[in-house]
């Protein structure tokens, strides 16, 4: 009951589905672990019951409708990128299962891990992979008691590889396209192996494969992750760029990863995220939301600083704050002594915070340099109440009290400033506490007290005032 019995069936689908992708798509079913390949010693092939079974399995972790059917909309996730790692790992991996983590049976000893970058894709700058593959590493211990130090020796537990097509370890990579990245688990060593033939790219690069989400989709196997069901999970298998974009842990793969390590100081349990004024035993920022500071750094993570504390936001149609916070400042950023007067991130990704008289320097969590505002900063005052980047003309404003500073690409502040507030239209008038510039580069939000004023900066004008911002 072989072959010959599937290929029939396929022929009463549209021509462009006939034979030759029959033969593909068994291919694929076979290589991710939903149909067993034939058998070596009596060559029998699955029979049509295990290939409908396969496509269900298969139509449910991409999820599609479970139809049992080799339709289009099957056959074109078939053919979107995805992780090389099988789906199935042992026998009834799918029998029975809700939405949700997988794990794939073996984890380290060592909580204490060391990494290692091999080598470097020719597509993006060195310590732009460098800073990446460091941000999907906290994406992970952010939730998790485990902990990554970098060395430079091919002996680390994880060692992450860029590499084409056949590269010595039996998995050969296909070119742009279909394979993304695999990893090994635990128990085979970790190390993690990216497809050199892909468009890498990281940031708001709409073109190409984001280097970021797919560096931590691997890590959740070399940590002992398999791949979930659920398609909004970043260890689902198959590549969304709209869900690559969010570079954050959906709350299944924060409780799987806890299962295997424990959590850092937080247990997400049976907990989701939640839109902001509905936490559960969790402050709320939003339930006295005047803030001292808000900024996206350039991992594209978005926090807002209040008091010793700061909270971290998913920007979408709606602002939504993420479960395990809030969290002490100096626990991610630990120079950074206590409250700040404020904080922005400049084009190139570098974050500044301020407090009094002092400065300090970050890439996302990267510790810079630290010094003096007068030194740095020439002709700015301390205390500074917000700071910001204008896509009015591009440039950088500080704002203290009634009276507003612009910021030259040499620091120096510019000459003929500090200008009066008022020239800002609809603000209130020397009690702007944080600043920051969402919508496209078109709108900047002020913040006073507990309400928000979004600044158009094409009419120079507010255009929605005196929001409450609950």
């Amino acid at each position: 009951m072989a072959l010959y019995l599937i290929v029939l069936v396929y022929c009463v689908l549209p021509s462009t589905l006939c034979y030759d992708n029959a033969f593909e798509a068994m291919d694929y079913l076979m290589r991710y672990g939903y149909l067993a390949p034939p058998d070596p010693h009596t060559g029998n092939l699955a029979s049509y019951a295990d290939y409908e079974k396969a496509i269900v399995d298969f139509q449910s972790m991409a999820g599609l409708e479970a139809t049992g059917v080799m339709n289009n909309s099957t056959l074109e996730m078939m053919n979107r990128p995805r992780c090389g790692v099988s789906d199935k790992m042992g026998t009834n991996r799918f029998s029975h299962r809700k939405r949700r983590y997988a794990l794939q049976g073996s984890k380290w000893f060592s909580q204490n891990l060391t990494y290692h970058i091999a080598n470097y894709t020719h597509r993006l700058q060195k310590d732009t992979i460098e800073e990446h593959i460091h941000i999907a590493i906290q994406m992970w211990t952010e939730f998790a008691n485990i902990t990554f130090s970098k060395v430079n020796s091919t002996t680390a537990d994880i060692v992450f590889v860029f590499a084409n097509r056949t590269h010595n370890d039996g998995y050969p990579f296909d070119g742009e396209g279909g394979v993304l990245a695999h990893a090994f688990f635990p128990e085979r060593g970790g190390d993690v192996h990216f497809d050199d033939s892909e468009k890498w790219i990281v940031g708001t690069a709409s073109q190409g494969i984001d280097l970021l989400f797919t560096a931590a989709h691997e890590l959740g196997h070399s940590l002992g992750l398999s791949h979930s069901d659920n398609i909004n999970s970043i260890m689902a298998p198959i590549y969304r760029a709209s869900i690559s974009r969010q570079h954050q842990l959906h709350p299944d793969d924060m409780r799987a990863i806890q299962s295997l390590y424990g959590s850092r100081g937080f247990d997400i349990g049976t907990t989701t995220p939640y839109e902001h004024g509905t936490s559960e035993g969790h402050y709320d920022i939003c339930m006295d939301p005047v803030i001292d500071g808000v900024t996206t750094t350039q991992d594209l993570s978005t926090y807002f600083y209040k008091g010793d504390f700061y909270w971290r936001f998913v920007i979408g149609k709606r602002l939504w704050q993420m479960v395990g916070y809030p969290k002490r400042i100096d626990s991610s950023w630990n120079e950074v002594e206590g409250a700040i007067d404020s904080v922005y991130t400049t084009h190139n990704g570098s974050t500044f915070f301020f407090k009094g008289d002092r400065y300090w320097e970050y890439v996302n969590r990267r510790f810079i340099a630290n010094g003096s505002i007068a030194d740095k900063f020439v002709g700015l005052p301390s205390n500074i109440d917000a700071i910001f980047t204008w896509s009015g003309n591009g440039k950088t404003y500080a704002i203290k009290g009634s009276r507003y500073y612009m910021i030259q690409e040499n620091w120096h502040v510019a000459a003929g400033y500090p200008k009066d507030m008022s020239i800002w239209q609809g603000l209130p008038y020397a009690r702007i506490d944080a600043a920051i510039g969402f919508g496209g580069n078109t709108r900047t939000y002020f913040f006073s007290g507990g309400d928000y004023y979004r600044f158009n900066d094409r009419l120079l004008q507010v255009t929605f005032g005196s929001a409450k911002f609950t």
